[in-house]
């Protein structure tokens, strides 16, 4: 696997509307914050200022999550709902693939051989989709001439498998030894606030480290007894900065992967970040900047990234996807 280059994607996150995302409460006070936002430090003014973050995990994750969502990717055995993962995959390959299997084995009469063969394939197979998720035909090629599959059950195997393969090649596939490792393309920054933002915060003295505190009531429905909450929140207004490095591979189709994360971005802009979204929380909007490329060649000579020219002058997450789009990524 031979590195061919990153691509940056960088911005700002405009916040629609209050946005909480949970940190740890360090002591009990008083009167004090029930439920308090995660903080980071930065450097303002030559001075570190503690300011709330928005995590490049918590961004991260909940586009990964979107995305799990509008392909049906997201695990269901057992009704667990848990996020997919390598496992998920490699259950779904071997539901799909049980009766070629057998039958491609059944010459093997030693039970405990011809199990581990099975799984010994079901891994070679998952490792396939993943490595080639972005390239469907490619894929649909190695797997008939590789794996013999008959083209019904290559089908039936590709409609469950793929969006799921392209989901754990860019976010990530966890821990697992009988996988050969394999680079995550995302990497997702932690996001904190510009120095603009932080200048309005100073200015309003109701805000206090960047946030407010927001009170909520839970009434009892049949006594009408309030039981008040106190939510500390990033006020509605303020601004991130945001960076996203998604690092292309050869044999990666880089345009797909490309519109897989703007699609996932977009998903987010009409959903909420962080926690009681429902309630109002955490609408936001990307207001992109720039998106640059450097190559494997450029890190050997020392350039700078240069623009990307297929999404140059690119401003918002639609407009990227609509110039992928019309490239018939």
């Amino acid at each position: 696997m031979t590195f061919v280059k990153n691509v940056f994607i960088k911005g700002k996150i405009h916040l629609k509307t209050g946005l909480h995302i949970g940190g740890l409460k360090e002591g009990v006070e008083i009167g004090g914050c029930d439920n308090p936002v995660i903080y980071g430090w930065t450097r303002h003014n030559n001075e570190l200022r503690k300011v709330p973050i928005i995590p490049g995990s918590s961004l991260k994750g909940k586009i990964r999550s979107l995305l799990e969502v509008k392909y049906g990717a997201y695990r269901t055995y057992e009704d667990k709902g848990e996020h997919l993962n390598l496992e998920e995959l490699k259950n779904r390959v071997k539901d799909i693939l049980d009766r070629y299997l057998n039958n491609k084995f059944t010459s093997i009469n030693d039970e405990k051989e011809r199990k581990r063969k099975i799984n010994d394939e079901i891994t070679d197979i998952t490792e396939l989709i993943i490595t080639l998720s972005d390239n469907k035909d490619k894929l649909k090629e190695t797997l008939t001439k590789n794996k013999n599959i008959d083209l019904s059950t290559l089908d039936t195997l590709l409609k469950k498998t793929l969006h799921a393969g392209k989901i754990l090649k860019i976010f990530g596939k966890g821990a697992d030894p009988s996988v050969k490792t394999f680079p995550t393309r995302l990497v997702v920054r932690d996001c904190s606030p510009t120095k603009e933002t932080i200048e309005e915060w100073e200015q309003n003295d109701e805000l206090v480290n960047g946030t407010e505190l927001k009170v909520e009531n839970t009434i009892n429905r049949i006594t009408s007894a309030a039981t008040p909450r106190q939510i500390e929140r990033i006020p509605a207004g303020s601004k991130f900065e945001f960076e996203f490095i998604l690092s292309v591979y050869e044999g990666d189709k880089e345009e797909e992967m490309l519109k897989t994360l703007f699609e996932g971005m977009h998903l987010l802009e009409d959903n909420y970040l962080g926690g009681s979204g429902s309630r109002g929380y955490g609408k936001i909007e990307f207001q992109i900047e720039s998106i640059k490329e450097k190559t494997k060649n450029d890190y050997i000579q020392g350039n700078e990234a240069k623009d990307y020219e297929k999404l140059k002058d690119v401003r918002s997450v639609t407009e990227a996807l609509k110039k992928l789009n019309e490239q018939k990524c």
